[in-house]
């Protein structure tokens, strides 16, 4: 839907930010749910509940990419899309 619809048909180019991949019933295990985020087409998995999602998650990204079930460059333009508004906002 975001990747198809939002970004193919709409035009958005913006960030995409998921609700918390740990809230109760997130249907994922975090490293999966911030895959499936990306492949989708969304630029942040909010993962809010411990670090330790973080931590998992960040290792199924860079695990999917060393295995080809996700592509670099996928990974880089949702880094990139990301990096462009924090900039807009004044963030460098």
């Amino acid at each position: 839907m975001v990747q198809n619809e939002l970004r193919g048909e709409l035009g958005f180019q913006g960030v995409v930010i998921t609700d918390d991949l740990q809230a109760p019933g997130a249907n994922a295990p975090p490293g999966s749910g911030a895959v499936q985020t990306l492949r989708a087409g969304g630029d942040l998995a909010l993962l809010a509940r411990t670090e330790g999602g973080s931590v998992s998650a960040f290792d199924a990204v860079v695990k999917a990419v060393k295995e080809g079930r996700l592509e670099q460059s996928t990974v880089q333009a949702a880094y990139d899309r990301v990096v462009a508004l924090k900039q807009k906002l004044g963030g460098g």
